[in-house]
C-alpha cells in the first residue's frame, strides 16, 4: 500500500464523512455537474460505509493493477475521457502508451463525463459498438 493511501485511510477513520468529502473523486468537487445532480450524487457518497471504502483502499486496490497485462489487450478498447478531469489525464496518457491500439474520445467534461454529458457519452460508446459490432 503506498503511503499516501495508508494517509487517506488515517483520515477517513478520523474523520468519516467529512474525509470523504476532501477526496478529489467526491462528487462535491464536480464543478461541471449540474447543482442537482451534484448533490444527489453527493448524498449517495456520503451514505457509503466508510470502514466500506477504508478496506477497499487498504485490500483492493493495491492488487488491482492490470498494468503488467494491459499491452496484451487482444480486444478492441475504448476509453471515453472527460478531458477536465486533471488528475486522471496522465492515465489516460498511460493507457495510450500501454495500449497503442487504445481508442480513446477526449469530450468536454470532468471525471463524471457520463453523468455532464451522458448525450455525447452515449453518442461515442455507440460509434464505437457500431464500428466493432461484428467483431472486427
Amino acid at each position: 500500500m503506498l503511503a499516501e493511501d495508508d494517509t487517506r485511510c488515517t483520515h477517513l477513520a478520523a474523520d468519516g464523512v467529512a474525509a470523504l468529502r476532501r477526496e478529489t473523486f467526491h462528487p462535491c468537487h464536480g464543478p461541471s455537474l449540474r447543482p442537482a445532480i451534484r448533490d444527489l450524487l453527493g448524498a449517495e457518497a456520503d451514505a457509503r460505509d466508510i470502514p466500506a471504502v477504508i478496506g477497499i483502499l487498504r485490500h483492493s486496490l493495491p492488487a488491482l493493477s492490470v498494468r503488467d497485462q494491459f499491452r496484451d489487450t487482444g480486444v478492441p478498447t475504448f476509453l471515453i475521457n472527460g478531458r477536465l478531469g486533471g488528475r486522471f489525464q496522465p492515465v489516460r496518457d498511460l493507457a495510450l502508451r500501454l495500449l497503442p491500439s487504445l481508442e480513446v474520445v477526449d469530450l468536454p467534461g470532468g471525471l463524471a463525463i457520463n453523468v455532464e454529458r451522458a448525450d455525447l457519452f452515449v453518442s461515442s460508446a455507440m460509434a464505437f459498438l457500431e464500428r466493432h459490432a461484428n467483431g472486427s
